[in-house]
């Protein structure tokens, strides 16, 4: 009955939305011929075999649903335990791997309940070789509402390979392996409000990633790893704030190799060691993220575990510009809700009344050093600020070059003489 229920409420909202739609944009459907619009697949643990998707004779598998899928459809999974079977697929169009749950539509993978809804594997123990439990390798995948869990052989929970994903309000738990990992060059995707705890194996850790950019992690629970919570190997320009990092072993996040402009602020690390002397709740010194280079570092490391989605900004250190030259000062921003708005107080006098954006442009007509400050306020009205140095210094004296001059005033008075220089 509440199955049925549940079916029901889906099919109504989708049959609202389908009517919404052909009036606002005029189509009447007796004229329109026949319309391709988004569906729903339904999957049941417990359905009989031979089910085409519908909520009537739902799939059994998760794996069905997906084959079955068009791009922008939606597969709804019931309470239970799907047991997705290892599968020997061409995941890259150059090569072959094995993955138990292959999404390769841009499709929203829904789950009935997070903590009820399971997606393990089958098989995996069988091959001589890693395999992964969950695969993306098509963009604009959401997945949410699942328990994603296998303790037998080595595996990534969730493998992103694409790009502008969302992964939110899963549990990762048990995988002898990464919890999620990111990599192949995967971009813009949002890791967000997940719990992952308990993932073991080698280098991994509850989030890896890897030859990937611009991507969010942001408000996860991450815990109980025997190595780190957070590694990056080759990982450039991702924005990790407002996560809960603790009990790692050996250190909350671990880099390797040549990583440059991430941004972290706001997490919270159980292995900090600093003080909070002005109450704001961030710490007063930075955590450093990277021991072989201390500008890798959060600065604004919480002293308690994160709660909240808040703003966070952030400015560099220190500028040093010439006197009369313009400097452009852009504010790194993340977490809070949008719309995002900056206000800057650019003379030291405690008021944001100098400019506005998130990027600006200042110069100075006199040698000074003076702090700057950006206010960021989010659309719930959270506001953060951040500081910075600018040391302003005297115009540098151009170097005249008397022979070029010289040589310039002969050839103007003979001209011919420019061909033999």
């Amino acid at each position: 009955m509440r199955k049925q229920m549940i079916s029901i409420i889906i099919l109504g909202m989708f049959l609202l939305t389908s009517v919404i739609s052909l009036s606002a944009t005029g189509i009447n459907s007796s004229k329109a011929g026949t319309l391709e619009c988004n569906k729903t697949i339904y999957v049941d643990d417990d359905a009989a075999l031979g089910g085409d998707g519908s909520a009537d004779h739902p799939f059994d598998t998760i794996q069905e649903a997906v084959f079955a899928a068009n791009d922008g459809d939606t597969v709804f999974v019931y309470s239970g335990t799907y047991v997705e079977e290892a599968k020997y697929y061409d995941v890259s169009g150059s090569g072959w791997d094995w993955v138990c749950l292959w999404v390769n539509k841009s499709i929203d993978l829904i789950g009935e309940n997070k903590e009820n809804t399971i997606i393990t594997g089958q098989g995996i123990d069988f091959i001589d070789t890693r395999a992964d439990l969950v695969r993306f390798k098509a963009d604009y995948i959401t997945m949410s509402g699942f328990t994603v869990t296998y303790t037998d052989w080595q595996t990534s929970g969730i493998q992103v390979f694409s790009d502008y994903n969302d992964v939110y309000d899963n549990i990762i738990t048990d995988i002898d392996g990464s919890g999620i990992e990111l990599s192949d060059n995967a971009e813009y995707n949002k890791v967000h409000d997940n719990i992952i705890y308990h993932n073991s194996w080698g280098r991994w850790a509850g989030i890896y990633l890897e030859y990937s950019k611009y991507n969010e992690i942001y408000m996860n629970e991450i815990y109980d790893h025997p190595e780190w919570g957070i590694v990056l190997i080759y990982a450039e320009d991702n924005k990790i704030y407002n996560n809960n990092i603790r009990n790692s072993e050996e250190k909350s996040v671990h880099m390797w190799y040549s990583i440059k402009d991430n941004f972290f602020m706001g997490n919270y690390y159980d292995d900090y060691v600093g003080f909070d002397s002005d109450g704001d709740g961030y710490g007063d010194v930075p955590y450093n993220i990277n021991p072989t280079d201390p500008k890798i570092e959060d600065r604004r490391p919480k002293m308690d575990p994160v709660e909240e989605n808040l703003p966070l900004v952030a400015l560099p250190l220190s500028f040093c510009v010439e006197k009369n030259e313009n400097l452009e000062i852009q504010a790194v921003a993340a977490g809070g809700v949008k719309p995002w708005t900056f206000k800057w107080d650019l003379d030291n006098d405690g008021e944001f009344d100098d400019a506005e954006g998130q990027t600006i442009q200042k110069s100075w007509d006199s040698e000074c050093k003076v702090t700057i400050k950006v206010k960021m306020i989010d659309a719930n009205e959270n506001t953060i600020t951040a500081s910075s140095t600018v040391t302003v210094t005297k115009e540098k004296t151009k170097n005249v070059n008397i022979f070029e001059i010289f040589l310039n005033r002969i050839i103007d008075r003979v001209p011919i003489l420019e061909i033999f220089l």
